[in-house]
């Protein structure tokens, strides 16, 4: 709403500047004009630009032009009442002269206005179409995505979750698995990734698990999910074991000389039967984790 303070601070200076010209008597010309200019454009227009208050380009686009228009005006007003020494038989002459004068400029400058407001709020409102269009495109895309890898990268806390819940009822331990339900729209979170979760198998001890997206939304780059897993070995870099989505196969990849690659779980498995395979893989780190727990006990 900043450009409707700057437009009648305008107004109020073409008022003072009309002042000044009132002896001519043709100020109701230069006065009539640029109200028909400023004023036709806020009757025929505001509306729509009220509906874009909150664009800021559009006012400082909108505060531009009005300025330029100032200064045609305040020209043509300068051209207007300057006028050399005249014998007084050629006054009322030159004072005609300078009212066309005024006239015409000012003229041109309502029509130059009018035009470009015309031209600005008809691509404004095409521009507008056309980013909609890409932001819905791209949203397209974020869902198509997100349900081919979401229910996987779901699928994999589920089975953390279990096994960690049977473990514990089993062996009377107390690991703690926080693990998150994922969002329908995986590309739905700040930043470049999603934080999945936790397992904290001891206090030094805990698998951080995530869901990295990577922006715009691409079959070639999917989402990733990540386990980080602590080396138990002083000073190691912690392991990694992800898993890739592709076009026809389920991507298991490790890395580190840790606990991820003890469980020796790389593997590539068709996606149409991935869930056995997963879990088995998973069952493995899992193994390998509270096995290596186990010794250094």
């Amino acid at each position: 709403m900043a450009r409707w303070p700057r437009l009648a601070a305008l107004v109020f200076t073409a008022l003072d500047s009309c002042y000044t010209y009132s002896v001519n008597g043709w100020v109701v010309i230069i006065f009539g004009l640029f109200l028909v200019a400023i004023g036709g454009f806020l009757g025929f227009y505001g509306d729509h630009l009220n509906k874009r208050t909150e664009n800021e380009g559009a006012s400082r686009e909108l505060n531009k032009k009005i300025g330029e228009v100032l200064d045609k005006i305040t020209e043509a007003q300068r051209t207007a009442s300057s006028s050399p020494t005249m014998h007084p038989s050629n006054t009322s002459e030159g004072e005609a002269t300078r009212k066309e004068q005024a006239q015409q400029k000012l003229e041109s400058i309502r029509q130059d206005f009018t035009g470009w407001a015309t031209n600005f709020l008809r691509d404004r409102s095409a521009k507008k179409q056309q980013l909609n269009d890409l932001k819905t495109q791209a949203k397209n895309e974020e869902l198509r995505i997100s349900s081919k890898c979401r229910p996987i990268f779901q699928y994999t806390l589920d089975v953390l979750d279990g096994a960690i819940t049977a473990y514990n009822k089993t062996a009377g331990a107390k690991f703690v698995a926080q693990l998150k339900t994922l969002p329908q729209n995986l590309y739905e979170t700040e930043g470049s990734a999603f934080d999945a979760g936790t397992i904290q198998f001891a206090p030094d001890t805990i698998w951080r698990i995530s869901v990295n997206i990577y922006r715009p939304p691409r079959d070639n780059s999917p989402p990733v999910l990540f386990i980080t897993i602590p080396n138990p070995s002083p000073g190691r870099a912690a392991d990694a074991f992800r898993i890739e989505v592709r076009s026809t196969v389920l991507s298991l990849i490790t890395g580190g000389g840790g606990i991820a690659g003890i469980a020796n779980v790389d593997a590539e498995i068709p996606i149409q039967s991935y869930e056995q395979p997963l879990q088995q893989a998973l069952e493995r780190l899992l193994e390998s984790q509270i096995t290596s727990l186990e010794q250094n006990n």
